[in-house]
């Protein structure tokens, strides 16, 4: 919601140009990677997990690729070096991740924020990690694939038509799923949260039920929106001519 209500002032910059919203972005993102700004929560002692300072320049990112989409029609060019060297760099950050090499990057004497695994404040190789996917991603065939599939009645492009009641609908599903899991194994809401063990059945019901609620949430949207309202304007009645009253059209 704080993302979406800077959404007016970001189509501002844009207005201005490009260049101004990627300069206002940056500068934004660059606050809390300094130090640490943050939205406290409340009641509860702490401070958001998702921080908007920083998360807002992936938003942000995204508007620009949209606008450029809408305005120019073609998105990021590509390019082969950098499309190699985002591929390495996942492979780099698998690697990484898998083998639970977790702490062994040196200390350059930066902010962990700006330079370690922080998600809070989208730390410089989360950063780069989203930006390599999005571009091998959007460079490889998989988005040809999809656009040849995904026609309008598929099941997912319906739940991303109703991005944001599905979204919601998801927050509040978590929680059940949460409570649910808690009551399974006796467990109450002592905070931190522990770790509960895997159920295969359990997991997969949770998981495919709400697949299943966001899917009739989505349909619910569709059938009940401004487009599922509106009604085909009725043809015109049929016009009878008029028979001509000049004088000596009767002969």
């Amino acid at each position: 919601m704080v993302l979406i209500a800077s959404l007016p002032v970001m189509l501002w910059l844009l207005a201005h140009g490009r260049g101004w919203l990627l300069a206002a972005s940056l500068a934004v993102w660059a606050v809390p990677q300094v130090w640490q700004i943050n939205i406290p929560n409340y009641p509860t002692e702490g401070a958001w997990f998702f921080d908007p300072l920083s998360w807002q320049l992936i938003f942000a990112l995204g508007l620009l690729l949209g606008h450029r989409l809408m305005v120019e029609g073609k998105g990021v060019p590509y390019s082969a070096p950098v499309f190699w060297i985002a591929v390495l760099y996942l492979i780099a950050c698998g690697a990484y991740a898998f083998f639970n090499m977790w702490g062994t990057i040196p200390d350059i004497h930066l902010p962990a924020s700006l330079v370690g695994n922080e998600k809070t404040y989208v730390a410089l190789p989360r950063l780069a990690h989203i930006l390599a996917l999005a571009y091998v991603v959007g460079h490889s065939g998989v988005m040809g694939w999809l656009g040849r599939r995904l026609t309008a009645g598929n099941p997912l492009v319906v739940i991303g038509r109703n991005a944001l009641p599905v979204f919601w609908v998801g927050a509040l599903l978590s929680v059940i799923g949460l409570q649910v899991r808690y009551i399974h194994f006796g467990m109450d809401d002592i905070l931190p949260f522990p770790e509960t063990p895997k159920v295969f059945w359990l997991d997969t019901l949770l998981v495919a039920g709400g697949a299943l609620v966001h899917y009739l949430v989505a349909l619910y949207m569709d059938w009940t929106g401004p487009k599922a309202k509106r009604r085909p304007a009725e043809a015109p009645a049929a016009i009878t001519p008029v028979p001509d009253a000049t004088p000596g059209a009767a002969e």
